[in-house]
């Protein structure tokens, strides 16, 4: 055999002896390399992400509580209200035409209101009353903050001081004012204190 090509031959072989070597080192270091792993994690799995120094983050959105997305209002109150008083009745919801006050939605008003009546109040009672009247049960008015509740809360305890017919139970949480009616006994009354107390 001509030595120049037996030269040519056996420098060709180390060649390919250097080129398998060398593609198993990359595919070793492929395999073994940690960043890798999580480079085709993060393919795998879209919802997996990777902050500026590699850290796994969360691109999960917070979600949304249902108290974040459903405001109080004087419907949503009374649900809960009635939930823990067997004795209450819904019997009306006041809107802009048919309040008798004219307060519904003026500044620093209410924003939504109904009356309820309570069966442990004696129909003898309330016989000369109108439907809706506090004195058949009571009322839930709600505001745009617990300031304007408080503000109305006090309002009407100044106007019934010296009308003593027309007193009332009146409990305020948060932006709920709940009106009660002065025919129930100060302990029938503390119920709704208690269930009040959950609103918000």
């Amino acid at each position: 055999m001509h030595p120049e090509r037996g030269a040519s031959m056996d420098n060709g072989r180390a060649c390919d002896r250097h080129v398998r070597t060398q593609h198993h080192n990359s595919a070793t270091s492929l395999t073994h390399n940690p960043a890798n792993v999580h480079d085709r994690r993060h393919e795998k799995d879209p919802h997996l992400r990777r902050s500026s120094n590699g850290a796994p983050v969360n691109a999960a959105s917070p979600k949304v509580t249902a108290a974040q997305a459903k405001p109080l209002t004087a419907q949503v109150a009374f649900a809960k209200l009635s939930a823990a008083m067997s004795t209450t009745r819904l019997s009306g919801t006041v809107t802009a035409d048919n309040d008798p006050n004219h307060l519904l939605g003026r500044p620093n008003q209410y924003t939504s209101k109904i009356t309820f009546d309570d069966t442990r109040i004696s129909a003898d009672d309330v016989s000369g009353t109108d439907k809706g009247d506090v004195e058949r049960g009571g009322a839930i008015e709600v505001f745009g903050s617990p300031a304007d509740a408080q503000a109305r809360a006090k309002y009407i305890r100044s106007v019934t001081k010296s009308m003593p017919m027309l007193t009332e139970y009146d409990y305020v949480h948060g932006s709920a004012l709940v009106r009660v009616s002065h025919y129930l006994t100060p302990k029938q009354a503390a119920d709704y204190k208690t269930a009040a107390s959950n609103l918000g």
